[in-house]
Protein backbone atom coordinates (compact mmCIF):
# COMPACT_ATOMS: atom_id res chain seq x y z
CA UNK A 1 0.00 0.00 0.00
CA UNK A 2 0.98 3.38 -0.69
CA UNK A 3 0.75 6.06 1.84
CA UNK A 4 -1.58 8.36 -0.10
CA UNK A 5 -4.09 5.73 -0.38
CA UNK A 6 -3.71 4.66 3.32
CA UNK A 7 -4.27 8.23 3.92
CA UNK A 8 -7.54 8.71 1.76
CA UNK A 9 -9.10 5.78 3.35
CA UNK A 10 -8.61 7.11 6.90
CA UNK A 11 -9.91 10.46 5.68
CA UNK A 12 -13.10 8.75 4.14
CA UNK A 13 -13.34 6.72 7.77
CA UNK A 14 -13.06 9.90 9.73
CA UNK A 15 -16.46 12.37 10.08
CA UNK A 16 -16.43 15.53 7.75
CA UNK A 17 -14.98 17.87 10.41
CA UNK A 18 -11.74 15.94 11.03
CA UNK A 19 -10.68 16.35 7.62
CA UNK A 20 -11.34 20.02 7.16
CA UNK A 21 -9.05 22.14 9.52
CA UNK A 22 -11.03 24.95 9.59
CA UNK A 23 -14.25 23.26 10.47
CA UNK A 24 -12.46 20.89 12.79
CA UNK A 25 -11.18 23.99 14.80
CA UNK A 26 -14.62 25.56 14.89
CA UNK A 27 -16.05 22.30 16.24
CA UNK A 28 -13.34 22.06 19.23
CA UNK A 29 -14.35 25.34 20.10
CA UNK A 30 -17.98 24.33 19.90
CA UNK A 31 -17.64 21.05 21.93
CA UNK A 32 -15.80 21.57 24.56
CA UNK A 33 -16.75 23.53 27.38
CA UNK A 34 -14.69 26.71 28.08
CA UNK A 35 -11.93 25.66 31.09
CA UNK A 36 -12.47 27.87 34.15
CA UNK A 37 -9.91 29.80 34.66
CA UNK A 38 -7.85 29.86 38.01
CA UNK A 39 -6.75 33.07 40.10
CA UNK A 40 -3.30 32.72 40.53
CA UNK A 41 -2.37 33.24 44.25
CA UNK A 42 -0.26 35.76 44.99
CA UNK A 43 2.36 34.05 47.01
CA UNK A 44 3.40 30.84 45.06
CA UNK A 45 3.63 27.75 47.66
CA UNK A 46 7.63 28.56 47.74
CA UNK A 47 6.84 31.54 49.60
CA UNK A 48 3.91 30.22 51.57
CA UNK A 49 5.82 27.36 52.86
CA UNK A 50 8.56 29.66 53.63
CA UNK A 51 6.62 31.91 55.48
CA UNK A 52 4.83 29.18 57.44
CA UNK A 53 8.43 27.89 58.62
CA UNK A 54 9.48 31.55 60.08
CA UNK A 55 6.14 31.05 62.13
CA UNK A 56 6.94 27.91 63.43
CA UNK A 57 10.61 28.49 64.11
CA UNK A 58 9.35 31.97 66.33
CA UNK A 59 6.81 29.93 67.82
CA UNK A 60 9.33 27.65 68.95
CA UNK A 61 11.88 29.80 69.94
CA UNK A 62 9.27 31.36 71.98
CA UNK A 63 8.03 27.89 73.56
CA UNK A 64 12.19 27.56 74.21
CA UNK A 65 12.22 30.81 75.79
CA UNK A 66 9.57 29.90 77.92
CA UNK A 67 11.02 26.82 78.84
CA UNK A 68 14.21 27.15 80.04
CA UNK A 69 13.11 30.33 82.02
CA UNK A 70 10.49 27.24 84.11
CA UNK A 71 13.51 24.92 83.83
CA UNK A 72 15.43 27.57 85.44
CA UNK A 73 13.05 28.04 87.83
CA UNK A 74 12.35 24.37 88.41
CA UNK A 75 16.29 23.92 89.11
CA UNK A 76 16.82 26.93 91.65
CA UNK A 77 13.26 25.97 93.44
CA UNK A 78 15.33 22.41 93.57
CA UNK A 79 18.38 23.59 94.51
CA UNK A 80 16.61 25.76 97.49
CA UNK A 81 14.68 22.18 98.39
CA UNK A 82 17.81 20.60 98.64
CA UNK A 83 19.62 23.28 100.77
CA UNK A 84 16.81 22.79 103.27
CA UNK A 85 17.19 18.58 103.27
CA UNK A 86 20.74 19.16 103.90
CA UNK A 87 19.70 21.37 106.78
CA UNK A 88 17.45 18.40 108.29
CA UNK A 89 20.18 15.70 107.00
CA UNK A 90 23.58 16.63 108.34
CA UNK A 91 24.21 18.04 112.26
CA UNK A 92 24.78 21.59 112.61
CA UNK A 93 28.27 20.45 114.17
CA UNK A 94 29.33 19.15 110.45
CA UNK A 95 29.25 19.47 106.91
CA UNK A 96 27.54 17.77 104.22
CA UNK A 97 31.19 16.55 102.88
CA UNK A 98 32.21 15.35 106.39
CA UNK A 99 29.12 13.51 106.84
CA UNK A 100 29.65 11.84 103.23
CA UNK A 101 33.21 11.01 104.27
CA UNK A 102 32.42 9.25 107.24
CA UNK A 103 29.67 7.20 105.67
CA UNK A 104 31.48 6.27 102.49
CA UNK A 105 34.49 5.40 105.03
CA UNK A 106 31.65 2.80 106.84
CA UNK A 107 30.33 1.03 103.61
CA UNK A 108 33.00 0.97 101.89
CA UNK A 109 35.76 -1.29 104.12
CA UNK A 110 38.13 -1.99 100.55
CA UNK A 111 41.93 -1.05 101.67
CA UNK A 112 43.60 -0.47 98.78
CA UNK A 113 43.17 3.06 98.09
CA UNK A 114 42.69 2.30 94.12
CA UNK A 115 40.13 -0.22 94.62
CA UNK A 116 38.35 2.03 97.50
CA UNK A 117 38.29 4.82 95.04
CA UNK A 118 36.85 3.18 92.08
CA UNK A 119 34.24 1.26 94.34
CA UNK A 120 33.03 4.91 95.86
CA UNK A 121 33.38 6.68 91.93
CA UNK A 122 31.49 3.36 90.85
CA UNK A 123 28.53 3.97 93.55
CA UNK A 124 28.25 7.99 93.12
CA UNK A 125 28.21 6.85 88.71
CA UNK A 126 25.37 4.78 89.30
CA UNK A 127 23.65 7.44 91.70
CA UNK A 128 24.07 10.18 89.45
CA UNK A 129 22.66 8.28 86.41
CA UNK A 130 19.57 7.35 88.11
CA UNK A 131 19.34 10.83 89.16
CA UNK A 132 19.88 12.08 85.86
CA UNK A 133 16.67 9.71 84.92
CA UNK A 134 14.51 10.76 88.11
CA UNK A 135 15.20 14.68 88.12
CA UNK A 136 13.81 15.15 84.33
CA UNK A 137 9.74 14.19 85.89
CA UNK A 138 10.46 15.30 89.64
CA UNK A 139 9.00 18.51 90.61
CA UNK A 140 10.28 20.81 92.80
CA UNK A 141 7.53 20.24 95.43
CA UNK A 142 7.91 16.44 95.56
CA UNK A 143 11.41 16.92 96.47
CA UNK A 144 11.16 16.64 100.01
CA UNK A 145 13.00 13.88 102.28
CA UNK A 146 10.30 11.07 102.01
CA UNK A 147 11.14 11.45 98.44
CA UNK A 148 14.64 11.13 98.60
CA UNK A 149 14.66 7.97 101.30
CA UNK A 150 12.38 6.72 98.52
CA UNK A 151 15.05 6.87 96.07
CA UNK A 152 17.70 6.14 98.29
CA UNK A 153 15.84 2.86 99.39
CA UNK A 154 15.10 1.89 95.23
CA UNK A 155 18.95 2.39 94.50
CA UNK A 156 20.19 0.05 97.80
CA UNK A 157 17.68 -2.67 96.47
CA UNK A 158 19.82 -2.67 93.26
CA UNK A 159 21.25 -5.99 92.84
CA UNK A 160 24.85 -4.09 92.81
CA UNK A 161 24.84 -2.29 95.75
CA UNK A 162 23.34 -5.38 97.75
CA UNK A 163 26.93 -7.18 97.72
CA UNK A 164 28.33 -4.12 99.39
CA UNK A 165 26.46 -4.61 102.58
CA UNK A 166 26.36 -1.93 105.14
CA UNK A 167 22.89 -0.74 103.68
CA UNK A 168 22.04 1.86 106.64
CA UNK A 169 25.45 3.73 105.96
CA UNK A 170 24.77 3.31 102.29
CA UNK A 171 21.56 4.46 102.13
CA UNK A 172 22.62 7.69 104.46
CA UNK A 173 25.13 8.11 101.65
CA UNK A 174 22.86 8.19 99.07
CA UNK A 175 20.34 10.43 100.56
CA UNK A 176 23.50 12.74 101.34
CA UNK A 177 24.87 12.33 97.84
CA UNK A 178 21.43 13.48 96.18
CA UNK A 179 21.04 16.10 98.39
CA UNK A 180 25.10 16.85 96.94
CA UNK A 181 24.20 16.88 93.39
CA UNK A 182 21.25 18.90 93.79
CA UNK A 183 22.17 21.55 95.35
CA UNK A 184 24.81 21.67 93.01
CA UNK A 185 22.94 21.38 89.88
CA UNK A 186 24.46 23.84 86.85
CA UNK A 187 22.04 26.81 86.22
Amino acid sequence: MNRQELLTDTKILLPVWYTIPVISWIMKLIMRPPKSKKQKPEKTSAQIYREQEEEKSKHDKMEMALSKKSMVSRKVALRESARKLEEELVPSSSTLDRELHSYERTWNKLIGKTTHNNLTEDVNSLIRDYLRKVLRHIKSEGFNRERIENLADTLVKTPALQKIGETDAMLMYIQLYIVKLVKNLPA
